[in-house]
This record gives C-alpha cells, structure tokens and sequence, in this order.
C-alpha cells in the first residue's frame, strides 16, 4: 500500500483501513503480517477498526473554518478544545487548522471530541494477536539520519516530481500555487516545502533545511504519540537480535 494513490486522487484512514482489509484478505491463512510505519492514527484503525463518528453540521464546519483563519479567535478555539478534553493537545497542535476545525465541529455537536470517541472504541481488537515493536534512536542519532535521507530525495527527483504534479494541475485549469488547499497531500512534509521552493519563498540550500526542521518536529509528535502507548516493546538499534528473538517466540506462540 505504498505510492497507490496518485493525483486528484485522496486517501481517508476510512480509505486506507478498507485498502489494507482487501490486501490482508488476499494473504494465505496464517501468514504473519507485518505493518511497518510512523502514522499512529492510521494504525490505530488497523489495530481497532474504524471508528464511526456521528456526522456534523456543513454549516458548522463552515463557520469553524472562516473562524480559524483569523490568529486571535483560532486561539479562541483551540483553548475551548482544551478546556473540553486536555488530552487533545497531545494529538493536535494549535496551529493545525484542519484538526481543530474537526474536533471542535465534532465536540459541539456531539458533545466528545474525536479523541474521547475513540478513547470509548480502544477496547476493541480488529485484529487478532498482535505484536508492537518500537526501534527508538536519540535526537543526537536522528538528525543526521534525516539530513542523509532529505539529501536522498532532493537528489532522487523530489523537485522534479512536484513540479509535474503542478503541471498536472495547472493543465486541469487548477491553481497549485494554492498547495494544500487543492490537493491536501501537498501539505505533507516535503511536499509543502518544495511548492515553497517553486513559488520562489525557498532557495534550494533552504530547502533542505526546512524539510530536515520540519521532519524533526514530526518526530517529535510521533514519539510522544507512540509513548503514550503501553504495549509497544521498545529497543535501540543495536539491539536487533533481541527484537528479532521477541518476534520468533510471539509467532511460535501463535502457532504461526
């Protein structure tokens, strides 16, 4: 399920639980399956289903959605999130507009926000016997790691890829000099920046270094998500073999 979705194209966690359902379906009986990334709200939906939440108001939407884009009462809002579950601050930065907005439209028409529904839901397990391994690195290991891999993308054709999705927008009468706000996978780490870099805000040296800051601020949020989960036996790096010695037991276990 990786690079499957192209452009005008979106994918939903509602999209992606469903594409992962169809995939795992085709895997023989009693095959392990391993799920390998960093986004812990998709995951979550692989590990407990997916969760319905109640529609809300378009109107209302609307209204959070003019409401945020003035500074002084997108503040406003996101201290009323607080006030009504402290834990989302955790998981939504104030900044984040988009999920403030779906947070606060779900909590004022339902009562709860979107955490505290799916708070209710994580006693379900949809998916059986399920082993949770961490590989931890410090900041100090991490940050070369990430510069390394941003070298490795600019130099791969990240430019070049960005600028024919533009072409391709641009050829569908669309203005991509909008970013995110016409095609949301363009507000991904990357891909933000580089429109940046062709809309002429970012030279080529700071560009580099804005997806390496940026990139370090995901880890961040990835790391205190994943924390706050309990079940996740975490290792260093050099520990490989005995990671790997966990996985052996957890799939003898299960008679795998």
């Amino acid at each position: 399920m990786f690079n499957y979705v192209s452009f005008p194209n979106e994918l939903s966690v509602g999209d992606f639980y469903r594409d992962y359902l169809r995939q795992v379906r085709q895997v023989a009986f009693g095959t392990p399956v391993f799920v390998v990334g960093g986004t812990g709200f998709y995951f979550r939906a692989l590990e407990k289903g997916l969760l319905s939440i109640p529609p809300v108001p378009e109107s209302l939407v609307k209204e959070l959605e003019m409401a945020v884009e003035n500074p002084s009462m997108s503040e406003v809002l996101y201290q009323e999130l607080i006030q009504a579950d402290p834990k989302s601050s955790f998981h939504i930065h104030r900044n984040d507009k988009y999920r403030l907005v779906r947070a606060l439209s779900v909590y004022r028409s339902h009562g709860q926000t979107p955490r505290q529904f799916e708070e209710s839901h994580l006693n379900v397990n949809a998916t059986g016997p399920l082993l949770k391994v961490g590989i931890h690195y410090s900041k100090e290991e991490l940050l070369p790691r990430v510069r390394s891999r941003v070298d490795a993308m600019i130099q791969d054709g990240l430019i070049d890829e960005v600028e024919v999705l533009c072409r391709k927008m641009e050829s569908q009468g669309i203005d991509w000099k909008k970013g995110y706000r016409v095609w949301k996978p363009l507000k991904s780490i990357g891909y933000r920046e580089t429109l940046q870099h062709l809309r002429g805000e970012l030279d080529r040296a700071l560009l580099k270094e804005e997806i390496v800051l940026q990139t370090m601020k995901l880890i961040k949020k990835q790391r205190t998500w994943f924390r706050g989960d309990p079940d996740i036996r975490w290792f260093a790096p050099s520990d490989k073999e005995k990671w790997i010695v966990q996985v052996r037991h957890f799939l003898l276990e299960d008679g795998v």
